[in-house]
């Protein structure tokens, strides 16, 4: 069964540990067979010889590397019937011992070769198991390299969109231009916090393109328009260094072109966020449409108290979700 297996994955076992057989040894390897004489121990060992050879010969033929291990394994039995026929040249006795000696040798070699060739086998899996590990990682880092391109390729295609898109919202709007910021409700239902002076600089990628100081907001009424110059800009930045109560606070900031708000949805930046365990320190609640907060914790931003905060809408940034209709046009409802 060992013989057998050997046979059977030899292909696994590298050529460099079977040496091949030669026509000179094959020779040599029929004439020892041949001096065989009347000893019935030497027969028996032939015998072995040549069923082996015959048993195994089928598959020896299957492979390159089968067909080395069987000659090698003949190799093996034939020197024992070369040591054999050298004990009864020279009138020395080769009989049961002698041939259980030489079958023990042959079953020796025979482990050897496995072990041999267990050896072959699990270095070969080592090195495909290495092979694959380095293709997987290699496979990888591709996936990688590409989904990171196509994500460049993606934002820098959504953002030249973006920039297309306000362009020609400013190019054709012939309406109202201005931004609208929503305080907090005057009835100071909310954590007594009402915001009194703003600063408003609008800019164009990194030019300033208006700027105005000093804006009162209304505190009667929460909606406060400031109406700005015709001139395109695609970020927002509002100042708030004055405030009553405890500090600085508003619901909403709206971008309006013609009757559309085109800061719905987009993201904000602030200096400060105040914690408190019933608000939920959302930033872009700023531009999430609920203009008249009615809830503690929902549709409203406050800031650290009683310190003056800086809020920056970027007019071109990806919308969150959190908005459930973008596009709404901006008078609807109010």
């Amino acid at each position: 069964m060992l013989i057998r297996l050997l046979l059977m994955t030899s292909c696994f076992l590298p050529m460099t540990l079977l040496p091949v057989q030669s026509s000179a040894q094959e020779s040599r390897l029929d004439s020892i067979i041949d001096q065989a004489g009347g000893n019935e121990h030497l027969a028996k060992l032939r015998a072995a010889r040549d069923g082996f050879e015959k048993a195994n010969r089928a598959t020896a033929e299957s492979s390159a590397f089968g067909k080395q291990l069987h000659a090698q394994i003949l190799d093996i039995y034939a020197l024992q019937i070369e040591k054999a026929n050298g004990l009864i040249a020279e009138g020395k006795p080769f009989g049961a011992s002698e041939y259980d000696s030489a079958m023990k040798a042959v079953q020796e070699e025979i482990r050897r070769s496995a072990e041999r060739m267990k050896k072959g086998m699990a270095d070969n899996r080592d090195e495909r198991a290495k092979i694959d590990r380095e293709t997987a990682e290699k496979i990888s880092q591709a996936r990688q390299k590409y989904g990171a391109a196509m994500d460049a390729s993606r934002d820098e295609f959504q953002k030249k969109m973006a920039i297309a898109d306000l362009k020609y919202k400013f190019s054709v709007n012939r309406g109202d231009l201005g931004v609208v910021i929503w305080n907090l409700p005057p009835d100071r239902s909310l954590h007594n916090r009402s915001s009194m002076l703003v600063n408003l600089r609008l800019y164009l990628g990194d030019q300033v393109v208006f700027d105005r100081k000093g804006v009162s907001l209304n505190r009667r009424f929460p909606r406060n328009p400031i109406p700005v110059s015709r001139v395109m800009f695609d970020r927002v930045e509002i100042e708030i260094p004055k405030w009553n109560g405890e500090g600085v606070g508003l619901a909403e900031v709206e971008v309006i072109i013609g009757n559309e708000n085109v800061a719905l949805g987009r993201p904000c930046k602030v200096s400060s966020i105040e914690t408190l365990p019933i608000h939920l320190d959302d930033e872009n609640a700023l531009t999430d449409r609920i203009t008249i907060p009615k809830k503690e914790g929902e549709g409203y931003w406050i800031a650290e108290a009683k310190t003056a905060a800086t809020i920056t809408i970027d007019l071109l940034g990806p919308k969150h979700s959190s908005v459930a209709q973008l596009d709404e046009p901006v008078n609807a409802g109010r």
